[in-house]
């Protein structure tokens, strides 16, 4: 990312993620109490759409039965052939004796709120509202095959049918048919109309009871499942943090091993080969400004193999900072930096370390520091052709400056970090800026870079 000042910044300032076992622990239980849930209600609606089905096969079964018994014992008694065939006063008579018992044996008892009797051809010839005597509503095939075989059937008949039908807002009704006779053969269909809420009432009083136990019956088992995920849950987490322990029990050990055989290492160097060349490059001096007056070829060589061997001893505390970070302890950044500093001088750069005394950072972050220093100075000596290299450390903000030749940085920093240049060796270029960036993201700390060709290069590391 560019800003107006030409920054861009390499490796944005990051934080931790939070993934721990609380969270997957949480979404586990959340998981199967929505799963709960579900079942509970998956059940609930199944019961619900087989209860309805139940009731309505319950009813109709309940409606024929009932139809089947009134018509035997109510209706047939008091049929009379003059219902069909006779006078206008046999007629009258005939109806009025069916509409007695009709009335009042029938109408009004388990739900019945109409009875018809019809002849084949669909004349109705009897019904408890007199507006239907006499008109015509023709049987289907199915009913027609009823009244001939003197059968039973009952089906539902919804509120607009029923309407249309029957002339009237009945709403949805439960019909049953029974085919009869009467006396002299004349074959009659009765049509029973049930209250269909009223035979399905209860019916679904008997689901609810039932309902109510398998849901309780389904929570039950929710909670004792939810208990046995949870007790399972918390025991993976004990072993789980146990295992955690014991690896970084073992960690700790395997590092601490070779974090001792690092230090023997070290010390080793340091109290060796370190101490020996310290002294070589001493005795060196001391020879080279004996010759000086009387031998200056010499003196020269030597002052120069001094000054080879005082890099060496730069390049190896480096190396020992490396081998042993232990040894970096809070306070020893100004000291490498000058070891630094010290190198990039003999290779002709004019170098200015601005670092306070004590700088209040941990040695995580002067080892950072270092790190990030050590890269830019060997970048600047290797590829800026520089005079001037500046390095200051202010609170938390690190910034290195200098003066050389720069280069492009690529557009876009998801791709290569470079674009091609003429300057000397593009890929050390892009290789020491990845170095920069992974030290910078694995510490969590933002690094940006200011540069351009001929505009030298501005490094900052503000540390988290």
């Amino acid at each position: 990312m560019q800003d107006d000042g030409g920054w861009v910044e390499l490796a944005p300032a990051s934080a931790p993620r939070d993934a721990g076992w609380p969270v997957r622990r949480r979404r586990i239980l959340v998981g199967a109490a929505l799963l709960a849930l579900f079942l509970v209600a998956l059940v609930t609606i199944g019961g619900l759409v087989a209860a309805r089905q139940l009731a309505e096969e319950e009813a109709a079964a309940t409606a024929a039965s009932t139809t089947s018994l009134l018509s035997t014992a109510v209706i047939v008694p008091v049929l009379s052939d003059s219902l069909v065939r006779g006078t206008v006063g046999q007629t009258q008579s005939a109806r009025e004796a069916l509409d007695e018992v009709v009335r009042g044996w029938i109408v009004g008892t388990d739900g019945v709120v109409r009875v018809k009797l019809s002849t084949e051809a669909g004349v109705i010839v009897y019904s408890d509202e007199a507006d239907l005597i006499g008109r015509t509503s023709p049987l289907d095939r199915h009913d027609r095959a009823t009244l001939r075989a003197g059968g039973l059937d009952a089906h539902v008949v919804d509120s607009d049918a029923a309407g249309e039908r029957f002339d009237d807002d009945l709403g949805t009704l439960l019909v049953a048919y029974r085919g009869v006779e009467t006396p002299g053969g004349t074959k009659l269909l009765v049509e029973v109309l049930f209250d269909y809420d009223r035979l399905t009432e209860r019916s679904g009083q008997v689901w609810l009871r039932f309902a109510g136990v398998t849901i309780g019956v389904i929570a039950v088992l929710v909670v004792l499942l939810g208990s046995l995920i949870g007790w399972l849950l918390s025991r993976l987490a004990r072993e789980d943090a146990a295992r955690r322990e014991e690896l970084r029990a073992e960690l700790q050990l395997a590092l601490g091993d070779a974090a001792d055989d690092r230090r023997r290492l070290a010390e080793s160097l340091r109290d060796g080969v370190v101490h020996e060349l310290t002294g070589t490059a001493r005795a060196l001096s001391a020879a080279s400004q004996e010759l000086s007056q009387t031998d200056p070829v010499r003196s020269r060589l030597l002052a120069t193999s001094a000054r080879h061997v005082r890099d060496g001893l730069g390049g190896l505390r480096t190396l020992l900072i490396d081998l042993h970070p232990a040894t970096f302890s809070v306070g020893a950044l100004a000291p490498a930096l000058d070891d630094l500093a010290a190198r990039a001088r003999n290779r002709g750069l004019t170098v200015r370390i601005d670092v306070p005394d004590r700088t209040g950072l941990d040695a995580d972050e002067e080892r950072l520091v270092f790190r990030v220093a050590r890269e830019c100075f060997a970048n600047t000596v290797a590829h800026a052709h520089a005079g001037h290299l500046t390095l200051t450390l202010h609170g938390r903000l690190l910034e290195i400056v200098d003066d050389g030749v720069g280069f492009e940085l690529g557009s876009e920093l998801g791709g290569p970090v470079l674009e091609g240049s003429a300057l000397q060796d593009p890929e050390r270029r892009r290789s020491g800026l990845r170095i920069l960036v992974d030290a910078a993201h694995t510490s969590g700390a933002s690094l940006s870079i200011r540069t351009a060709p001929a505009q030298g290069v501005r490094v900052r590391l503000r540390l988290p």
